[in-house]
This record gives C-alpha cells, structure tokens and sequence, in this order.
C-alpha cells in the first residue's frame, strides 16, 4: 500500500481485529513478566562485583525488591538523576555543599556510577532506576 492509500482504509476493520479483551491482558502480562526478567538479569549483572556499604555480598533478594525492580522499570535517566540529587542532599549534604569543588561531589558520583552503568552495557532505559539501587545499597543513601 502505498501512502496515497492510507484514505482508502477502513477503519470497521479494526473492530473485527481476532484479539478478544483477555487476549490483549495476557499479552500485556506476558509483556510485564518479560520485562521484570529481564530488569533482574541485568541488575544481577551490574551488581554481581560489589558490595554493600555495610560490607558483604548483595543478595539477589535485595536486587529483586518489589520497590527497586520498579524503580528500575519506571525511572527514566533524568528521574533517576533527580531522585538521587535529592536522596544524596538529605544523606550526604556535605556532598552538594563543598565550594571548594568545581563541580560538586555528589554530581561526580552520579556521573560515574552512570558511566560505570553505560560501560556495564547496561540498557539506558534501566539507568535511572539502577542508579538509584547503586546509590542506595553501595553508598547508604535513604530513598
């Protein structure tokens, strides 16, 4: 079909489309399961050579918390980038105040666990939310 045709479709033929409501569900299902696996694949990638701030391993159990798997779902780079500016200022606010700095300590420590997320092949759409996991579980901020 070429774009001259497009005012030749009729749309009627949508609504005899073969996908019932429980179909669509499923399919949107299927779809969350999917990405939900797959979010935990790759924060178990990420995490699997670091350590708590407290010390020790990081248990998958922490990796796979309901809030932090959202977080990663949900958390677009400049969500992440706001949420952990705010989290570091409440925690550490030494960190934003340092004026002898040209840049502030904890824009440096956003920027390098995102270029360490990047360089770990990481797909930028579970940046945001990694860093602020990375955040909280290695350097002790409270979200």
């Amino acid at each position: 079909m070429d774009y001259k045709d497009v005012g030749s479709l009729d749309f009627d033929d949508f609504e005899n489309d073969d996908l019932s409501l429980n179909e669509n569900d499923k399919i949107v299902s299927e779809f969350k399961c999917n990405a939900k696996s797959l979010a935990k694949q790759y924060v178990e990638q990420f995490f699997k050579d670091k350590s708590l701030h407290i010390g020790g391993k990081i248990p998958n159990k922490f990796l796979h918390n309901e809030k932090r798997i959202s977080m990663i779902l949900n958390y677009t780079v400049c969500d992440g980038i706001d949420h952990s500016i705010k989290a570091l200022a409440m925690t550490y606010p030494e960190m934003a105040n340092d004026i002898n700095q040209k840049v502030s300590r904890d824009s440096e420590l956003i920027k390098e666990v995102l270029v360490n997320i990047g360089n770990a092949r990481i797909p930028k759409e579970f940046a945001g939310g990694i860093l602020c996991v990375y955040l909280e579980l290695i350097e002790g901020v409270d979200f």
